[in-house]
């Protein structure tokens, strides 16, 4: 398959997911009044707003030491659009009914998952190996959230 999306493209793709990570999280806290649960969702979106920087340091990174690559694409936001955090992804519908905090630690650690799983599937659409090891590096970033919450999941038990 011809690459779609280079380097500076999947940079782009991770901050604007760690973005929309960050209001849904935010949005979320403000859904709970336990303030446990509510807790878990502010440091969610504050850990998506520390990631969006660590991508974007690392974006400045690679365009510094690629300055071929250019801007990039404007297709990154389509994609970006595609993710568990998208648009249509409203805490309130999502997160209905939930009131327990294991619950609500299950629902950010499979939506931490389906983030991976996007990431994965974004391999298809880069051509080169060093495009394909940012992914990796961006996933890497990802399981630390999922090592977090799985710990706060058992801390629960």
């Amino acid at each position: 398959m011809d690459s779609i999306f280079n380097a500076v493209d999947v940079f782009k793709i991770a901050e604007t997911i760690e973005q929309d990570g960050a209001k849904f999280y935010d949005d979320a806290a403000k859904l709970f009044e336990e303030e446990d649960v509510s807790k878990i969702f502010t440091r969610l979106a504050q850990w998506e707003i520390q990631h969006k920087k660590v991508f974007a340091q690392m974006r400045e990174k690679v365009t510094q030491q690629h300055p071929k690559l250019g801007p990039g694409t404007e297709e990154y936001k389509a994609v970006a659009a595609l993710s568990t955090f998208s648009l249509w992804a409203t805490p309130h519908r999502q997160l209905s009914g939930m009131d327990s905090r294991e619950d609500v630690i299950r629902q950010a650690l499979q939506k931490e998952k389906d983030t991976i799983v996007f990431y994965v599937g974004l391999k298809d659409f880069v051509g080169t190996h060093e495009d394909k090891e940012i992914i990796n590096d961006i996933i890497g970033e990802e399981m630390k959230h999922i090592s977090i919450l799985t710990e706060a999941l058992g801390n629960d038990n």
